[in-house]
C-alpha cells in the first residue's frame, strides 16, 4: 500500500514514464485484489487501474499495454 502511494506521488509530482506507469498498474492491482484491505479501497484501486491503462495507451500507445506483466 505505501509503495502505491509513493508511485503515485511521483506520478503526480515528477510526471510519469513507462516504467512507472507499468509499475503503479501492478501495484494497484496487487491492492485491488488483498481482501484484507478495505473493500471501498480494493474498489477504488480497480477503478485507478482502469484509468491508469487508458492514461498508459495514451501516453505510449497501445504497446505499453502489451508488455503489462502480472503477479
Amino acid at each position: 500500500m505505501a509503495r502505491t502511494m509513493y508511485l503515485l506521488s511521483r506520478a503526480a509530482t515528477v510526471g510519469v514514464c513507462a516504467g512507472r506507469v507499468r509499475a503503479l498498474i501492478q501495484h494497484l492491482e496487487c491492492v485491488a485484489s488483498d481482501e484484507t484491505l478495505d473493500p471501498a479501497i480494493r474498489s477504488t484501486s480497480r477503478d485507478l487501474i482502469a484509468d491508469w491503462r487508458a492514461a498508459q495507451v495514451e501516453q505510449f500507445g497501445e504497446a505499453a499495454l502489451a508488455q503489462h506483466v502480472t503477479h
